[in-house]
């Protein structure tokens, strides 16, 4: 979670869930469990700088925003052509319209997202690595 002092985290499987937990609490119940939204393992995970949504990466090829709170899918993004990897917000996201909020890597190519509307538009794309 964004905020320094929470003991709130987010967890992603090859199972093609993720979970949130709180880490005060002990056994091992998560707050939420978040399915429906992927179709194969999903390799990673990272809060909205505004602790509100959950960005997921998988082998499915897609990048996935939930709500954190409510753990519904937001909106999905597509256009990868390998496994997500990898996947950041901008630290200034949701505070400035003209910054790119989201970028998320796999098959040696980097995405530029704007999530912020029901069918997200792909700002950049472009591919640094080769392998």
């Amino acid at each position: 979670h964004p905020v320094a002092t929470s003991t709130v985290v987010c967890s992603a499987s090859d199972d093609e869930t993720v979970r949130v937990w709180d880490t005060r609490m002990q056994g091992n119940k998560p707050l939420r469990t978040m399915i429906s939204g992927h179709d194969d393992a999903i390799y990673c995970c990272r809060w909205s700088p505004d602790g509100n949504w959950i960005a997921t990466g998988s082998a499915d090829q897609r990048v996935t925003i939930w709500d954190a709170r409510q753990a519904k899918v937001v909106c999905q993004m597509r256009g990868h052509v390998d496994t997500v990897k990898s996947l950041t917000f901008h630290p200034g996201a949701f505070q400035n319209v003209t910054i790119p909020l989201l970028m998320s890597a796999g098959d040696t190519s980097c995405r530029l997202w704007d999530p912020r509307i029901e069918h997200p538009d792909l700002l950049y794309s472009f591919y640094p690595h080769s392998g």
